[in-house]
């Protein structure tokens, strides 16, 4: 019994460290993944980039250049705010997946059943 009740707590260790290893490889690949944003700026850069010298000291020229700054701005922020949403889903479902209540309870219990073959040896 004690030998089965050891096992039991060997393979609770395996596959936390599967679990940790499958959690890190999400958040790995969440960071890692490809967002729309450097097209945005690259298209801003390209825009502004036209803009003849001479014109750019014009404050009609200098408004629209901050309206477009503004409007990437805004682009961003979506993309961000988006990201955001997505990446705080993600956690929530991580948090309430369950699987740390069901892992203590099932060492709770094969640490209680050892503590009780220990009781029963001695009394």
């Amino acid at each position: 019994l004690v030998q089965r009740t050891l096992r039991a707590l060997r393979e609770e260790r395996i596959q936390l460290g599967q679990h940790l290893h499958d959690v890190r490889e999400a958040f790995k690949e969440m960071l890692s993944a490809v967002d729309d944003k450097q097209p945005i700026v690259s298209a801003f850069c390209k825009e502004f980039n036209a803009v003849d010298t001479d014109m750019r000291f014009d404050d009609r020229t200098k408004a629209e250049l901050l309206l477009r700054v503004e409007e990437m701005r805004d682009a961003l922020w979506t993309l961000v705010e988006t990201r955001r949403s997505e990446v705080e889903t993600r956690l929530a479902e991580t948090r309430e997946d369950g699987w740390v209540e069901k892992r203590t309870h099932s060492l709770q219990g094969d640490f209680a059943f050892m503590m009780q073959l220990e009781v029963d040896r001695f009394f």
